[in-house]
């Protein structure tokens, strides 16, 4: 018996074949699921199932609202009910980058992992990694494609990778320490902080707003960089010039009215993180969460031993620079094992209360998902987080 997630419906049992499978349209979502036979989960909604014919299936399922986009879930049978600390799958890779937990997997992997495996390198020219974990523990990972291809570097289990919006959540995760501390709230105005943010606006916004991309605080990003395209090869600028170009003005929207994911929010929390620390970002972060967590293979800038490409065959090699400044909200490089081990430490152990791990993966933002850095939502009995998509370059 297999089931699958979503809001509003009751769940249903439905079966279907690994060729059905390797059948999804791309670029999606994935993500890959075990159930527990008997299990009872309600408030599921049912996709439509692809095809019939064996213990496997594979569902869309629908989340948001007017933003709604498509999850598939591959589920399988496990012949005991799951634990309430699910196994946490982290993929990170050209094309893929993702923090996802799942309930228990336990082995090596089944057919149908290996089937999507091998559909995402044929079918979309995937390379990067994918890893499986339970409670922690590496217990299946793989590696394809090259790192490097002007240097020759293969893709490995433990080659570094951009996490990008990965990142956030990293940020989110620091934020929480400092407010079990005491030295931040999540809904006090962030003047409290940056008292020289003009005050008719900062008086309005909480490092709730930041953290869920509602704050409404106007995000001139792209303009800034089309009118100076040097600003992101500046590493000299400053927290505070930061914030003033890119973070200040009228609020476009009233906090906590919709979503808006800008660069603008996580320039202001950086600000904040350096203000209440009195060190620079990178140097707080790793006080706070990389070294309690033991991430040694995580850090802000580009990964040494890898380069993007617009295009393959040619290799046209794509460089994305990331200044300072934009550290928070994407600037960080890791490896599967080091979110693997964030992952289970963050939302599965008492690295945070219980009452921090709940504020993160609460949603904010009904028509996003969104919570605390990052997506979140009820899925099946649990909570699913997950950044990233399936795709292929040409």
């Amino acid at each position: 018996m297999a089931a699958i997630c979503g809001p509003n419906r009751a769940i249903r049992p439905a079966t279907v074949s690994a060729r059905a499978i390797s059948r999804l349209r791309s670029p999606s979502p994935m993500v890959v699921h075990r159930n527990a036979v008997g299990a009872t989960v309600e408030q599921a909604d049912v996709g439509r199932v692809r095809e019939r014919g064996s213990d496997h299936m594979a569902v869309p399922c629908r989340y948001g609202g007017a933003h709604a986009s498509e999850e598939y879930l591959m589920i399988e049978t496990l012949l005991s009910r799951p634990s309430r600390r699910a196994l946490l799958g982290s993929a990170a890779g050209a094309g893929l980058t993702g923090l996802l937990p799942v309930p228990a997997l336990a082995g090596s992997p089944s057919g149908a992992v290996a089937a999507v495996i091998e559909a995402m390198v044929r079918d979309h020219g995937f390379q990067g990694v994918v890893m499986l974990g339970r409670r922690g523990r590496v217990r299946f990972s793989h590696a394809n494609g090259m790192a490097h291809i002007g240097r020759a570097i293969p893709m490995r289990t433990s080659t570094p990778l951009g996490i990008a919006s990965i990142s956030k959540r990293l940020t989110a995760a620091a934020v929480m320490r400092l407010v079990e501390q005491g030295r931040l709230s999540l809904d006090g105005p962030i003047t409290t902080w940056l008292p020289d943010y003009p005050a008719a606006t900062g008086a309005r916004i909480s490092l709730r707003r930041l953290l869920s991309n509602s704050s409404g605080v106007p995000n001139p990003f792209r303009a800034a960089v089309e009118a100076d395209p040097a600003l992101l090869e500046e590493p000299w600028v400053s927290t505070a010039e930061a914030v003033r170009r890119l973070a200040t003005g009228d609020l476009v929207f009233e906090p906590g009215a919709r979503f808006d994911y800008a660069l603008s929010n996580w320039v202001l929390v950086l600000a904040i993180i350096e203000a209440v620390t009195g060190r620079p970002y990178a140097e707080a972060m790793r006080a706070l969460v990389l070294d309690p967590l033991g991430l040694t293979h995580t850090a802000p800038g580009a990964s040494p031993d890898v380069m993007s490409y617009r295009t393959v065959s040619p290799a046209v090699e794509w460089t994305n620079p990331r200044p300072p400044f934009m550290a928070a909200a994407g600037g960080y490089y890791s490896t599967a094992a080091d979110l693997l081990r964030f992952a289970h430490r963050v939302y599965d152990t008492d690295f945070l209360s219980r009452a921090s791990r709940t504020a993160l993966t609460t949603v904010e933002v009904a028509s996003d998902n969104y919570a605390l850095g990052g997506p979140s939502g009820p899925c099946w009995g649990i909570v699913w987080m997950g950044v990233g998509r399936l795709s292929s370059s040409t």
